[in-house]
């Protein structure tokens, strides 16, 4: 039904873009959107010395005190989320590799290189996502979308992959391409790579600021900046150089508030700031196919981002390869439709047909690193993300902006990446898509015909207890809406205990 619902929405869209003209924004005084995506920000970066600008930003505006990321907390996934309002369950990119058998039957393919994505696209008959995009659904409205990113192609092409309203302005992709001369004659020639990436960060900022100019403020643009991952990834969480990324970063958030000022939008534009994931320091990866190897369970497995796609159909292969990874104190919580004392993937909105037979994340605990931060996950590398930790999940939120009730200045209810495009939509003042899986958060909005309050309630999902050796727990909390039956469930964080009991920790949470 849901399929049947996205094809015939598709024609629609369709037939209003022949009849709709499509004005520019600037020619109405029309509300507009700019969300601001930081990868890999940490909420406790946000200090008055390392990042001034976004410290006043939220201060002025609203803090969201508890935003999480959706979960793997890696970036293509959480750029699809914020595209759609939908979960992977929903929108089908399941990691920043995927396993498409109708493309590559023997391995992933990774995200980040937007050509994958187009060719996925076109192999399944444009169902690379299974949901409807921002793009899309803004288009059948008569509003314009625009992307500017300093970040991969992968994450930029999925923020608006049928490249609808004023297209997409990357570092190293211009969509549609009748754009890219045009482009690269006002902006110059794409700065090099670097660590910290503020060439390319104020470059894409550039690209902003040149389609204001040139072709009036969108209704909607996804702004993606690459620090402080890009710079993170490398040198590590608290150092000297990811400290100045965070600062070099955070001039660019004062250069588009300065312009917002300047250009005298500040009755028009509401920024909202968010990140894809939150960041922990490393302190050894999973070697999952060395495990797999020893074992003589690798047969017919095919990898693809700790997602174990098992060839053979094989059930007791399947059954043993759990019960060796129950063992090992790098794996934390294990996914599986098959039970067994797994989760399942739809305890964390991850049920998908795309589903791999088994999926384990990396465990974590609560270790500071030399610099104070806390948070150290089973990752290689020198620090990431990607685990249910709560220092990967938890990502800072700002709205800032003549739509955003400043009346408090925190938003203590729980929010996710899902429910940034709901909120974009009201402010627009459009519904949301047929396929939004988030909510509008209506308790930082003016409008008084939202809703404000809501009831939660906390829970834990577990394993059974039959498998005492292993004990696999997700903590979350329930969000009730005064429509009867409609609840919202938040992931705060998974553990995995091998003590026998659940691993119920104390968090910041």
């Amino acid at each position: 039904m849901k399929s049947f619902r996205l094809c015939l929405y598709t024609l629609c869209t369709a037939i209003v873009a022949c009849i709709l003209p499509t004005t520019h924004a600037d020619e109405s005084k029309d509300p507009a959107v700019l969300v601001i995506v930081l990868d890999g920000l940490r909420p406790d970066y946000i200090t008055k010395d390392l990042m001034p600008n976004l410290h006043k930003l939220a201060k002025q505006g609203v803090l969201g005190k508890n935003h999480t990321a959706v979960i793997p907390t890696v970036t293509r996934v959480n750029s699809s989320s914020i595209a759609t309002g939908a979960y992977p369950c929903t929108h089908g990119i399941l990691g920043n590799t995927i396993y498409i058998p109708e493309v590559e039957p023997t391995k992933g393919l990774t995200t980040s290189n937007y050509k994958n994505l187009m060719k996925i696209d076109e192999t399944l008959d444009g169902q690379l996502m299974t949901a409807i995009s921002m793009g899309e659904h803004l288009e059948k409205a008569g509003k314009e979308i625009f992307v500017v990113s300093s970040g991969s192609t992968g994450s930029a092409f999925l923020l608006n992959h049928k490249v609808k309203g004023r297209g997409i302005i990357n570092v190293e992709m211009i969509l549609p391409e009748s754009r890219r001369e045009a482009v690269l004659a006002t902006l110059g020639p794409v700065p090099e790579d670097a660590s910290p990436n503020n060439g390319r960060n104020a470059w894409a900022v550039n690209a902003f600021f040149m389609e204001l100019e040139e072709n009036g403020l969108p209704d909607l643009t996804y702004m993606w900046l690459s620090d402080p991952d890009h710079t993170a990834h490398k040198y590590g969480i608290g150092t000297p150089e990811t400290n100045r990324a965070l600062k070099l970063v955070d001039k660019q958030i004062g250069r588009i508030v300065k312009k917002r000022t300047s250009e005298g939008l500040e009755e028009r534009l509401n920024i909202l700031v968010t990140a894809d994931h939150g960041f922990s320091t490393a302190i050894g990866g999973i070697k999952l196919n060395e495990i797999l190897k020893e074992h003589g369970l690798d047969k017919g497995v095919i990898n693809v981002a700790n997602g174990l796609y098992v060839t053979t159909d094989d059930e007791e292969q399947k059954l043993k390869i759990i019960e060796v990874l129950k063992k090992e104190p790098t794996i934390g919580p294990i996914f599986s439709r098959l039970g067994h004392g797994t989760l399942s993937p739809s305890s964390i909105h991850w049920n998908h047909e795309r589903n791999p037979d088994i999926w384990v994340t990396a465990n974590w605990n609560d270790d500071k690193n030399e610099y104070g931060y806390a948070g150290s996950t089973m990752t290689g590398g020198t620090a990431g993300h990607g685990s249910l930790s709560q220092y990967d999940i938890s990502i800072p939120f700002i709205a800032n902006g003549p739509a955003i009730d400043t009346s408090k200045s925190t938003c203590h209810s729980m929010t996710n990446n899902t429910d940034i495009a709901p909120t974009a939509c009201k402010i627009l003042g459009i519904g949301p898509s047929i396929s939004m899986d988030g909510r509008i958060i209506g308790s930082i909005l003016k409008d008084p015909n939202v809703q404000k309050q809501y009831s939660s309630s906390a829970s834990w999902s577990s394993t059974p207890q039959k498998y005492p050796e292993y004990i696999a727990t997700i903590k979350r909390i329930d969000i009730f809406t005064q429509k009867p039956g409609d609840n919202y469930k938040y992931i705060l964080f998974g553990t995995a205990s091998r003590s026998g009991k659940p691993d119920f920790r104390n968090t910041q949470n």
